[in-house]
């Protein structure tokens, strides 16, 4: 790293009037390191900090040496204090002691000019750092609050922001962790984390463990200002300091796994213990065991091959809790995915909130996983977050309860939902589902096409005859132990039934469809719960004796083995240990003719990383295209960043090839390379290339080729049309979306309408809620059961439930919100039936007055709300645009010009929508709302402060 700074000293002392607070201190500091310094009060770990960042200079002995440089070349004291940031108590109580009260916007910024306050202007350039630095720390929403008036945490996080926006290559904290609660320790271990990625070296002062941040390599300790010691951190370092400190070491797990049985007994394992209060699931990478509960996913170090000692540490945490029955919903399913992610369900947890003949409701909080945190607003959501927790992202929403997830041998992902059981009639029946990156399911606006054909903001489902349906565990099954008919199928433990069913799974579009076939039945009130493959193809079922529906059952359970009625009783199968397999071995493992041998290989080979991704892009020239290797390869190549291969690939005259390949890049290939070949997939005549293409343009690229979106927003497929107008309503301009929605084409007319309505009334997954938003607090239990220990979460962030209806009215709409509104209103006059009823679906869940009783009329709601009664003898002429003679006025003049005697003018909410509003005036605020910043550009300085 040569272009960063080296620091080394040698015989350096620093006397502070008769006292020696550094003597004879000699190191050398290399760019990319990171250390702790440690020692007691007094040791003199605050002036080695301020000595290494030019602000103490050595006293004179004959002996002292301090130099800096970048690489071989030396640089002078001024020049290095520009490549150094100092962050301390003491700088945080200097704002304090002089009253400078900056904005958050303005300290953040002060730090690209290296001075206290902000004496001159920010540039364009500098205004677009700062507010990425605000948005990377989580501040964005603070920006113009007031330093002094921030909370201990915040501060500390504002004065990171202004350390981190300077590019330092050498950050000092001076025991900057010291008084901070365990939400903002997590918050700036994640920051420092993406900082650590970059290359940032740090020193980092402390004396307690918890103060040090992840990622330090090395310890330099101090006593009576003598360097004591310089050598790698290790965990008998962290634990010395916990003791010192007095800090409680974690505590185990409140229960304690049994270890899996090896050997089945004829055909059946049972297990007559009292079941624990509320469902876990398993899912193993290498030896960690990860675990998920109804309230959080763990991650168990160590635990397939350590019995003892088990301790739990939580992944991901933070899903407030249904104040009642809770076990129902919460976190349910886990699934590796082809790049390594853990994916995971989580159920709704605000079902019985809001208005049933409104169907509509949602819930905001706060995820916290490994050191960083994220906020979402969903409902059921299925995600994905990295085997270390430190990357989240949402994959779908609009679940009620999903509790099954699996892939299949194309990396295709499935879940299933079930219906209401308590309002089946309000609702619908159960579903069996294709997840794809940023599908919306509709829960609880209602979800089956057959009820409502005319609903194109729908996603078909893989079956529609299921009805009253209740899956729980979900696998998939494509081995050779069984027959051909049973391979490529789902495999879904109905509860309710007390079955398990298969599906086999059809492409269907850019989806699939399957048939429902019966596979295990069971009486005497066994349900079915759970469902996998293993031991060379056999199927295990977990099962509970219920004679009904319970909070928290307690009952005996049994796991089931289905296999061959030829098979010996010790079920026979080729095994080996995965963890300490040879590469090779694995590699040969992804060419095996089962898929649940190909797919732990591919998880193995993925957790191992490095070279092994390097090794799979050179295997990948010579893979037979389409073949089961070829996809592992690709994916594998793609996670350690080989994707020129790829490129090549999305070319293939393979289907398969060029899915995956498409999306493959879709997830780790550049803006710069990838985007062009995404526009050119679009078109592809496989419904499903063209698909993964959208979501690669959706996810990677800024912009978007209009004709080709424009065309598959008009799509018969309820996939590519759906993730098209979420592409539109987040990424198209207003005027371009007004324009597809008074199109003289009913099709296009119908996606204006969509796109309109998802930017209206489907809030953003993770963008963060203005703290004006009305939130409920009461819809959630914020108080949560962890393994260890019961927590509060509304200390730690936002959380609350809404409906569109409640953000509808409080506070008042923005411009563009009501321009949406007017151009919605409008289009319930539609020639076309199904544009109108679409219009007023998306209308209606607004609960406005002035389009309530048409909206409900067009839907077939009853209404009784009263009405003005129709002017007597008054004929509709059927047009429902502004007539020619009237679109060249001003209206905004005119309006300005009315008095009260010759009319009334009122707020844009008491107006009603009408034609009256015309296309000039619309293009006009249309083109006024385009035409505000985004941010600011430039701001006053804070020289008179």
């Amino acid at each position: 790293m040569t272009d960063r700074l080296n620091i080394e000293l040698h015989a350096v002392s620093v006397r502070r009037g008769d006292t020696w607070v550094l003597r004879n201190v000699s190191l050398r500091l290399n760019a990319g390191e990171r250390w702790a310094l440690i020692g007691g009060n007094g040791a003199g770990k605050t002036q080695l900090l301020k000595l290494l960042g030019t602000d103490v200079w050595p006293t004179p002995t004959g002996r002292e040496i301090r130099t800096y440089s970048l690489g071989t070349c030396p640089v002078d004291v001024i020049a290095a204090k520009q490549r150094i940031a100092y962050i301390g108590a003491e700088l945080q109580d200097k704002y304090a002691l002089y009253g400078w009260d900056l904005t958050v916007r303005d300290l953040v910024a002060s730090g690209l000019h290296r001075t206290d306050l902000l004496l001159r202007p920010v540039t364009l350039q500098e205004g677009r750092q700062t507010a990425a630095m605000l948005e990377l720390c989580g501040l964005g929403h603070l920006r113009m609050r007031r330093f002094l008036s921030l909370s201990y945490g915040q501060k500390r996080l504002a004065l990171l922001a202004r350390a981190l926006v300077q590019t330092p290559d050498w950050l000092l904290l001076d025991e900057f962790y010291n008084g901070l609660d365990g939400d903002y320790r997590r918050r700036i271990d994640r920051i420092l984390g993406l900082a650590r990625a970059a290359g940032q070296s740090w020193i980092a002062a402390s004396h307690r463990a918890s103060d040090v941040p992840s990622g330090t390599q090395g310890l330099i300790e101090l006593r009576a200002g003598r360097l004591r010691s310089i050598r790698a951190l290790s965990g008998i370092d962290r634990a010395r300091l916990a003791r010192h400190a007095g800090e409680r070491p974690p505590l185990h797990f409140a229960r304690t796994l049994p270890a899996v049985r090896e050997k089945p007994s004829a055909r059946s394992m049972r297990d007559k213990r009292p079941a624990a209060k509320g469902p876990l699931l398993l899912r193993i990478r290498g030896a960690d065991l990860y675990v998920s509960t109804h309230t959080a996913v763990y991650v168990l170090e160590g635990a397939v091959l350590n019995r003892a000692d088990i301790k739990p540490k939580r992944l991901l945490w933070g899903l407030p809790m249904l104040p009642y029955f809770e076990e129902h919903q919460g976190m349910h399913a886990l699934a590796f995915g082809p790049e390594g992610d853990l994916y995971f369900s989580a159920g709704d947890n605000l079902v019985g909130y809001g208005d049933f003949k409104r169907a509509d409701h949602w819930g905001h909080w706060t995820f916290f996983h490994g050191s960083a945190r994220t906020p979402i607003t969903t409902v059921g959501v299925v995600a994905r977050i990295s085997p270390d927790g430190e990357v989240f992202a949402p994959v779908a929403r609009g679940l009620r309860n999903c509790c099954g997830l699996a892939f299949d041998a194309n990396w295709n992902l499935f879940g299933n939902d079930n219906d209401h059981e308590s309002l089946p009639n309000e609702y619908v029946p159960g579903r069996l589902l294709n997840i794809t990156p940023h599908a919306y399911f509709s829960w609880p606006r209602g979800w089956l096409v057959e009820k409502h054909p005319w609903r194109a903001d729908l996603l078909d489902t893989l079956n529609p005859d299921l009805g009253r349906y209740v899956p729980t565990g979900q696998a998939y099954y494509n081995d050779p132990f069984f027959p051909e008919r049973f391979r490529d199928n789902l495999l879904v433990a109905e509860w309710s039934k007390s079955a398990l069913y298969r599906y086999p799974l059809n492409p269907s579009g850019a989806g699939f469809k399957a048939a429902q076939v019966p596979f295990l039945s069971c009486v005497n009130n066994m349900r079915p719960v759970g469902v996998a493959v293993g031991r060379g193809g056999r199927i295990f079922v977990s099962s509970l004796v219920m004679a009904g529906n319970e909070a928290s059952p307690v009952s005996r359970s049994e796991i089931v083995m289905i296999t061959r009625a030829d098979d010996a009783p010790n079920a026979p199968f080729a095994a080996f240990e995965e963890t300490t397999a040879p590469e090779e071995k694995l590699f040969a493992e992804l060419e095996s003719a089962s898929w649940h041998r190909r797919y732990r290989a591919h998880i193995e080979l993925l957790r191992r990383g490095g070279s092994v991704c390097r090794e799979a892009a050179s295997r990948l020239a010579t893979a037979a295209a389409g073949s089961p290797l070829q996809t592992s390869l690709l994916w594998l190549a793609a996670v350690g960043g080989e994707t020129k291969e790829i490129e090549a690939l999305a070319a293939s005259p393979n289907d398969n090839t060029r899915l995956q390949a498409i999306r493959a890049l879709s997830r780790f290939g550049s803006r710069d390379g990838t985007c062009s070949i995404l526009e050119k997939a679009l078109t592809d005549k496989n419904p499903q290339v063209a698909h993964a293409a959208l979501i690669g343009l959706f996810d990677i690229c800024g912009d978007f080729p209009r004709e080709p979106v424009f065309g598959l927003a008009e799509s018969g497929d309820s996939f590519l049309r759906q993730t098209a107008v979420q592409l539109l309503a987040e990424k198209a301009s207003l005027a371009e979306l007004q324009q597809l929605s008074e199109s003289t084409r009913p099709p296009a007319r119908l996606a204006g309408v969509l796109a309109l309505g998802f930017r209206l009334t489907v809030p953003q997954s993770t963008k963060p809620l203005p703290d004006s938003f009305p939130l409920n607090p009461k819809g959630f239990n914020a108080k949560v059961q962890y393994a260890d220990g019961i927590e509060n979460l509304a200390p730690h962030a936002r959380l609350g439930v809404f409906t569109i209806a409640d953000a509808w009215t409080h506070p008042a709409g923005t411009s563009e919100e009501e321009i949406i509104f007017a151009l919605l209103s409008r289009r319930m006059d539609d020639a076309d039936a199904r544009v109108a009823r679409q219009a007023a679906f998306f209308l209606r869940l607004l609960k406005d007055k002035r389009v309530d009783a048409k909206a409900s009329a067009l839907l077939g709601i009853s209404f009784n709300t009263p009405t003005n009664t129709p002017i007597a003898n008054a004929l509709t002429t059927g047009i429902i645009e502004l007539p020619e003679t009237f679109r060249n006025f001003d209206w905004q003049r005119k309006r300005s010009e009315a008095t009260p005697k010759r009319g009334r003018n009122s707020s844009p909410r008491a107006a009603a929508p009408s034609a009256t509003k015309s296309n000039q005036v619309i293009k006009a605020e249309a083109a006024r709302a385009s035409r505000a910043p985004a941010a600011d550009s430039t701001w006053p300085t804070s020289s008179n402060l």
